[in-house]
């Protein structure tokens, strides 16, 4: 009986450790990153389609824009979730919240891969100036959340 026993922990400890997914990334956004606005700004009560983590901002004025950084790299060996790109505001330099003014889907990255990072769409517009900061979120497999991954902020001289 004793020489049974290890092999049943074997055998379970390996098909247990098939089972389980994926559940997070060690996803890093570098490269230059920019962002570009449209001057064109109007109003829509219904607010304007997303297809990243939210589906819709709410009313509000908005212009089209993008955001994109050189590279987003999965430093990680297995599959990314899906990814939201999103472009933020920043009320001071490393704020965790603020405003959410895009936020884009993005396909998930394969072990290893890099590729570059970014969204366009309708941007929502700010009447105030805020530091500008574009993330990376992940759906994770398992728990079917949203959980951030990396940002980059930029400086004072690219302020909204």
């Amino acid at each position: 009986m004793k020489f049974l026993t290890p092999s049943i922990i074997v055998a379970t400890f390996t098909l247990a450790s098939l089972a389980i997914p994926a559940v997070a990334s060690d996803i890093q956004l570098r490269g230059p990153a920019n962002y570009i606005l449209s001057n064109d700004i109007g109003y829509d009560p219904d607010g304007k389609r997303q297809d990243g983590r939210y589906s819709n901002l709410g009313d509000g004025y908005y212009s089209e824009g993008e955001v994109r950084t050189r590279w987003v790299i999965n430093h990680s060996g297995h599959r990314t979730g899906w990814l939201a790109c999103e472009f933020w505001a920043l009320k001071f330099v490393d704020a965790t919240s603020g405003p959410i003014l895009l936020t884009g889907g993005v396909e998930p990255l394969e072990g290893g891969e890099v590729r570059e990072f970014g969204a366009d769409g309708w941007v929502r517009f700010l009447n105030r100036r805020r530091f500008p900061d574009i993330n990376v979120w992940e759906r994770t497999t398992k728990t079917k959340r949203w959980l951030f991954r990396d940002a980059i902020t930029f400086n004072r001289k690219d302020l909204l």
